[in-house]
């Protein structure tokens, strides 16, 4: 594993530490033309160990490659029982019921380790308060199951070949989806499990997991009736709960995965298997979930080193963040080639039957998988995002950059009620800076989502919320200022630019382009965290990062320097945007009715300085997190110049390093919004803002 720089180390370009006096990261090792040059060549142990170093670089890039197997695993299973074995092959070979025999083994992983993964991230979530849990997560899950179970019941209703149960009227279709969960029990699953695990969060660990255990057990001894999928309900709470409770140990074993041990523990498995297989021992009490317990602990280990893999490790990371979609489309589209092809392939050649039996299920497989991806895709570019997520969702979503539930939780925030981690995403080309950056962020108490190059780092931002970007400027396919520019057509999340070209011309371009920030490397780690936390403290829509400033202090000692202020209501608050002790951010513009006291006007201009929303001739005017901070600061000493160097400790709430020209551009963008005249500029001084 790949150490963490700290205190007293820095990171040259090879990833292997060395005493300095400063944490640096290192900038890219290019040749004079900005060309990435050849990597230093590497011991065979560092080679060996570069696959535990990628799963510990970006923390979740492991778990996305585990959904993604897990994914293709459960399309094989119903392609493999729901197509594949309802053709009349006439093969006269065993090739039918060997694939048969290995989807039925492979009961025993792709289930066990998806609830496992889900249990993982499950932590943070479970930490909010109950009623931000059931709407974020337990009326989520439980919307997508009902809609899309209906969905279900009226597609595959035109498909009455197709071997799956639909319901056949509103009692049998309510008693399924309660008593009898049918294909997307998953969904019905996660809703039960939250709930449970909320509900039960003070009973002790070791007695939910013993009690789970024991539940698991009775299922798969066959005691409990085999309605729907009711028995894999029940089996896998324990897989939920290990992950949910055992997180830290899940998270060592797969930084920690080696290419032995995995292939020992992938060996146990096998044997496991067979033995199972072979003495029909799978319904003997035990054995059933002991034997998922050892398929889960391989797919941990086994998926950081697969995400290792080039082509495939991103490949699979990318489908394992779309892991919904293909779940809820794949059924009724595997129902349509099944109803078109089935006939077709019983009266095909021989030569052709046999080798399609052999084949068959990889390739109905692939086609699934490809055709789940693309409707989901003209789904959401037609704005059916309803179909993927609750409406209210989309609802708070779309009234601004910041996520509603956040909001919510950080609103009745309390010291039980802890926020999930800040999610950052990082796009750099090189991968050791790449690795060293994400390695020193988690540190910190951060979520890093990572990508090698722009057109991948443009598409994670469109898949998923962000509270910060990290962006190189030279970047392969769609550099850092033209990704740039693409955020900021859609968000306006913090945006921090990290590139070794440090000219005055790069800088102004990056701030042009809509970055926040611009740092130069090689940077050290303590400086890039810093900033990171400025940012995110002038971004009133984001919360703070669990991070070492969150910890106690001790009575009468100074705050940190990225510690989250404790404000009286001074200018220091009004700056802010933030009340006394709270955080930027933790209260929605949309809820609240400026009182006489909030309400700034300056000509056409008025500000409401609680709800933090700028109108200009009664049009609420769309701000950039920094733009919002300086015309705030401006408010509060109206008619007051302020040079730049007052406004760079003010706003930027550091000592800024860098060109001072970071300020006029601030303004200028923000003259564009409130009107050229609003701030004046005295020349020689500074600015101020017209009474």
């Amino acid at each position: 594993m790949l150490p963490v720089p700290a205190a007293g180390m820095s990171m040259p370009a090879s990833g292997v530490p060395r005493t300095a006096r400063t944490a640096t990261l290192p900038a890219a090792a290019r040749s004079s033309d900005g060309a990435p040059s050849a990597p230093a060549a590497r011991s065979a142990g560092d080679v060996g160990s570069a696959r535990a170093r990628t799963a510990a670089g970006a923390r979740e890039v492991w778990a996305d490659v585990a959904k993604g197997v897990c994914i293709l695993l459960v399309v094989l299973w119903h392609v493999i029982t729901k197509d594949y074995l309802q053709i009349d092959w006439h093969a006269g070979t065993p090739l039918p019921g060997m694939w048969g025999t290995l989807g039925d083994q492979l009961l025993t992983l792709r289930m066990p380790l998806f609830f496992t993964i889900s249990g993982v991230f499950a932590a943070g979530a479970l930490r909010r308060l109950w009623r931000v849990v059931a709407r974020s997560r337990v009326a989520r899950f439980l919307y997508l199951y009902v809609l899309w179970t209906a969905l279900h019941t009226v597609l595959l209703g035109l498909t009455p070949g197709f071997d799956t149960t639909t319901a056949h009227g509103v009692a049998e279709f309510a008693a399924q989806l309660v008593l009898a969960p049918p294909n997307l029990w998953y969904l019905y699953a996660l809703a039960l499990y939250f709930t449970v695990a909320k509900a039960l969060r003070r009973v002790p660990a070791p007695v939910m997991l013993a009690a789970a255990l024991a539940l698991s057990a009775v299922a798969a001894a066959g005691v409990v009736p085999p309605a729907g999928n009711r028995v894999s309900l029940l089996q896998n709470l324990l897989f939920f709960l290990a992950g949910l409770h055992l997180r830290p140990h899940v998270l060592r074993l797969a930084a920690k995965a080696r290419g032995r041990r995995t292939l020992l523990i992938g060996a146990g498995y096998a044997v496991a298997l067979a033995a199972m297989a072979a003495t029909g021992a799978q319904r003997l009490p035990g054995v059933w979930p002991a034997v998922c317990v050892i398929a889960t602990v391989f797919g941990v280990s086994a998926a950081p080193m697969v995400a290792a893999i080039p082509v495939i490790g991103a490949g699979l990371a990318r489908l394992g963040r779309r892991t919904l979609a293909v779940y809820v489309i794949h059924m009724p589209v595997l129902a349509l080639p099944h109803q078109l092809l089935a006939g077709p392939l019983a009266h095909a050649g021989a030569q052709v039957r046999f080798a399609l039996a052999a084949v068959h299920p990889v390739l109905m497989t692939a086609l699934v998988v490809a055709l789940c991806l693309l409707l989901e895709t003209g789904l959401r570019r037609s704005r059916a995002l309803w179909l993927f997520d609750l409406p209210s969702r989309l609802r708070a979503r779309s009234a601004g950059p910041a996520d509603g539930d956040r909001l919510a939780a950080m609103s009745v925030s309390t010291a039980h009620d802890v926020p999930e981690p800040v999610t950052i995403l990082l796009v750099e080309d090189d991968e050791v800076i790449r690795k060293t950056v994400a390695m020193a962020l988690e540190r910190y108490g951060y979520r890093v989502i990572a990508a090698g190059d722009g057109l991948s780092g443009l598409e994670l931002f469109r898949e998923r919320r962000h509270d910060l970007l990290l962006l190189d400027v030279m970047l392969p396919g769609l550099d850092g200022i033209g990704l740039c520019r693409k955020v900021r057509e859609s968000s306006l999340a913090p945006i921090l630019m990290m590139s070794a070209r440090g000219d005055a011309l790069d800088v102004v371009s990056g701030l042009e382009a809509g970055a926040d920030d611009y740092v130069v490397k090689p940077v050290d780690i303590s400086v890039l965290v810093a900033r990171i936390r400025s940012l995110l403290r002038r971004a009133t829509f984001t919360p703070l990062a669990p991070g070492p400033s969150h910890q106690p202090r001790s009575p009468g000692a100074p705050e940190g320097p990225g510690a989250p202020a404790e404000r009286e209501m001074t200018g220091d608050a009004l700056r802010s945007g933030a009340p006394s002790g709270g955080v930027p951010g933790s209260r929605d513009p949309s809820d609240h009715a400026p009182g006489p006291g909030d309400l700034l006007v300056f000509g056409d201009l008025a500000i409401d300085t609680a709800g933090l929303a700028v109108f200009r001739a009664g049009e609420q005017v769309a701000l950039a997190p920094t733009e919002l901070r300086l015309l705030l600061e401006f408010a509060a000493n109206p008619g007051i110049v302020l040079d730049r160097r007052t406004l760079l400790r003010e706003v930027w709430d550091y000592g800024w390093d860098g060109d001072s020209r970071v300020v006029d551009l601030c303004v200028q963008r923000l003259r564009k919004k409130i009107g050229a005249d609003r701030i004046e500029t005295v020349r020689g001084f500074g600015y101020k803002l017209r009474r």
